[in-house]
């Protein structure tokens, strides 16, 4: 059962705070994942896409980003575009209860 509810807010500057916690965060959750070179990644709930990013330019592979939000999905492609990383990430639109994806996918 999926709920519209976020345990964050999406305001514009909820996500800038979210931003810059998520910087310090995400470097050690990427060591402590243990990444590999050509591994692919889904990435559940990928909000503005920066943790799914960062994941790509350690394996090298494009990051699949799973978002229910459109407005998050929106943004998340406008920050890579900006930073010259649109190649990086494949956003799609969904819930992680009941995604949309391939099983070869995963």
């Amino acid at each position: 059962m999926s709920s519209s509810h976020y345990t964050h807010g999406s305001s514009e500057a909820e996500q800038q705070r979210l931003t810059a916690l998520n910087r310090r965060l995400n470097e050690r959750c990427i060591d402590a994942a243990q990444l590999a070179a050509g591994e692919r990644v889904v990435d559940f709930g990928a909000g503005l896409g920066q943790y799914s990013r960062m994941m790509a330019r350690v394996t090298g592979v494009p990051v699949l980003g799973l978002e229910r939000s459109p407005k998050q999905i929106a943004e998340a492609l406008r920050q890579a575009a900006a930073d010259d990383e649109t190649a990086m990430i494949e956003m799609r639109q969904g819930d992680v209860l009941d995604p949309p994806l391939r099983d070869d996918e995963l």
